[in-house]
Formats: C-alpha cells, sequence, structure tokens
C-alpha cells in the first residue's frame, strides 16, 4: 500500500497529489484466444468457442473477447458462456 504522506509530497501535494497517491489499477487478461471467423488470421476460437484445428476443445472464457471490454469483464464473460453454453 502507499504511505500517502510521501506520496503526496513526491506527486506535487495537495488534493491532486492525494488522488494520484490513491490510484490504483488492476488488470482483467482479456482477448489472449480470440474469437473470428475462419481464415481470420488473428482468430483462435470460432463463435461457438471451439478451437481451430483441435477437434473436441472449447475455450469459453474472457480470453475469447475479440477486443478488451470497456465495462467489467465478468457480466460479459458469463453473457458469453451462457450463450456457447446454449448452442452446445
Amino acid at each position: 500500500m502507499f504511505d500517502t504522506t510521501y506520496d503526496v509530497v513526491i506527486l506535487g501535494g495537495g488534493s491532486a497529489g492525494a488522488v494520484l497517491a490513491s490510484v490504483d489499477s488492476y488488470a482483467h487478461p482479456t482477448s489472449t484466444v480470440p474469437m473470428g471467423a475462419e481464415g481470420d488470421p488473428g482468430a483462435v476460437v470460432d463463435a461457438q468457442g471451439r478451437v481451430w484445428g483441435v477437434e473436441g476443445l472449447r475455450v469459453v472464457d474472457a480470453s475469447i473477447m475479440p477486443e478488451i471490454p470497456s465495462i467489467a469483464t465478468n457480466v460479459t464473460t458469463i453473457m458469453i458462456a451462457e450463450a456457447i453454453a446454449r448452442r452446445v
């Protein structure tokens, strides 16, 4: 965690320094196994989560999102998983 007294001084002091000192980030890894059409050189899985060229293997998680969503990945991942599960 931050030593806010030290960080406020380093970051310029005042309320702006306090805000900057308390900002944190975290990662939601997505898009490492992107979904796409057959022939798409960047696609790893199809719309059913089936891995191109590997029979019997599906990936149905946040990694198949073609692009990183601008909202929380949890709800998006659940929606994708439920949509694919209905088609399996």
